[in-house]
């Protein structure tokens, strides 16, 4: 992950990713189909408070087998404002995740 992750940061014009998502560019029009279609075990996390806080398209995934939605009592960062209980839920995720492949 850490190769991709540089990888792509050091792309023509990466520097300018985060002003294209702020402004919402990043997203292809048919993303929720996409989001729809996954197959695969998706765990969606998010917080409460802040500029990016409309989630009201996750009904669309919402309640499907293969996804799991944590919502975070934080900011767009959960991950930085409480990581000892985000790394625990998601830990919990893959554990699910790995028992139910068995």
């Amino acid at each position: 992950m850490l190769d991709y992750d540089y990888l792509t940061t050091h792309q023509p014009g990466a520097q300018h990713a985060p002003y294209y998502f702020v402004a919402g560019f990043l997203f292809s029009q048919d993303i929720l189909r996409i989001y729809q279609d996954l197959k695969l075990p998706v765990w969606f996390s998010h917080g409460v408070r802040g500029d990016f806080v409309d989630y009201s398209f996750k009904t669309t995934v919402e309640g499907k087998p293969n996804w799991t939605v944590t919502i975070f009592q934080t900011g767009a960062m959960p991950h930085f404002e409480v990581t000892a209980e985000f790394v625990r839920t998601y830990d919990e995720f893959l554990a699910r995740v790995a028992a139910s492949a068995s």
